[in-house]
């Protein structure tokens, strides 16, 4: 009976060791992978790596090292880019890291890369606290950047957004960015997205937009039948890419 309970203690006793050790060597890995993320020495591929480790950790702790990295205009365009997606990953604190966020990207002769996956993690963190910035860049000169604003917009599925798209959809003159919001609207299953699709479905001159339109109506769960009148006119659009997407959408 005593050698069972010897054996029992010491069962206890490894246990215990265990229990203590993980959280360890946790925070060992979590300190060599912060370690690495500042080391300017070693190589960009295992900083970024260490970086993405970071923004997956799902721990807070982690945010002021990619902050700091991130306000540092000296370093690579790529670190800086890795973080972006890596702070967008992470998540908190939020106002400090879309705060960071924006004014990054008003730096002066930032890489277009790297405003385009600012933009695209606004967008992904549905930052509604960056309106003001993403309706900015969608009167960029870049149509590039017009897009990604466009879809940062739609993943807010916010009404003023959808309001800002439908205005800027009356004046945008490439065809790529037009169908780049219009896909955008449609993340957004409202009354407002539904007007803004059927417009783009009946008016658009290009083909492609008339299309996306197409398809992300197809997306709604029931349509109203002003919108039914505009899928009936385009099942004889001139586009057959068009007429058959519209087949494809049950009354």
């Amino acid at each position: 009976m005593k050698t069972y309970k010897r054996i029992g203690k010491t069962a206890m006793l490894v246990l215990l060791i265990f229990f203590l050790a993980v959280p360890l060597s946790l925070a060992a890995d979590y300190s060599s992978k912060a370690v690495i993320a500042v080391n300017r020495a070693l190589n960009v591929e295992e900083r970024m790596t260490a970086i993405f480790d970071l923004g997956a950790s799902a721990d807070e702790s982690a945010a002021p090292i990619l902050l700091g990295i991130l306000r540092d205009a000296s370093e690579e365009t790529r670190i800086r880019t890795s973080v972006v997606l890596a702070l967008a990953n992470l998540g908190t604190p939020r106002a400090e890291i879309i705060k960071a966020f924006e004014s990054v990207y008003n730096e002066l002769n930032n890489e277009k890369n790297f405003r385009y996956t600012i933009l695209h993690s606004l967008g992904k963190m549905k930052a509604i606290e960056s309106l003001s910035l993403l309706s900015t860049a969608l009167s960029s000169k870049d149509s590039m950047i017009r897009l990604k604003a466009a879809q940062a917009l739609g993943a807010l599925e916010n009404e003023y957004a959808l309001q800002l798209l439908a205005g800027h959809l009356a004046k945008e003159e490439d065809y790529m960015v037009r169908a780049a919001a219009v896909r955008a609207v449609g993340q957004s299953q409202t009354a407002t997205a539904e007007d803004i699709l059927a417009k783009s479905l009946r008016s658009d001159p290009a083909p492609l937009v008339r299309n996306n339109a197409a398809i992300m109506l197809g997306k709604f769960k029931k349509l109203r039948p002003e919108t039914q009148v505009a899928i009936e006119a385009a099942r004889e659009d001139t586009s057959p890419t068009v007429r058959n997407t519209v087949r494809g959408i049950k009354p």
